[in-house]
């Protein structure tokens, strides 16, 4: 499910309860966010104080996915913001954040939007 992720990656600017599940999980995506935790093409990402574990919310058709990573060393690239309360990723950035990296890479090639043949 990961590898082919698509659509829309929201995380959580503030630190997350890992205790909570899914409910509890879609519950914050509703009450907090004004969101809705059943789009398809929505990933949420919750992570801890320590920011050493992260949990990834999906709505898959007819249930949901959990995923849970906790690092044997070291931490996510993560600084929680004030300013913000959810911030939205591409598929990639939350997979730059998923390996270590922070989600901002400016060295990285943007994406190319533009489909014309020259």
């Amino acid at each position: 499910m990961l590898g082919a992720m698509s659509g829309r990656v929201f995380v959580s600017c503030a630190p997350t309860d890992m205790r909570r599940g899914i409910e509890g999980l879609a519950r914050i995506i509703e009450l907090e966010y004004k969101d809705d935790p059943f789009a398809e093409s929505s990933t949420w990402a919750f992570i801890n104080r320590r920011a050493d574990k992260i949990k990834l919310l999906r709505w898959d058709e007819n249930g949901f996915w959990l995923y849970y990573k906790k690092l044997a060393r070291g931490t996510f690239r993560w600084r929680f913001r004030d300013d913000e309360c959810v911030l939205s990723l591409d598929p990639r950035q939350l997979s730059w954040l998923l390996d270590g990296l922070s989600h901002e890479q400016p060295q990285a090639s943007k994406p190319v939007t533009q489909r014309v043949m020259i």
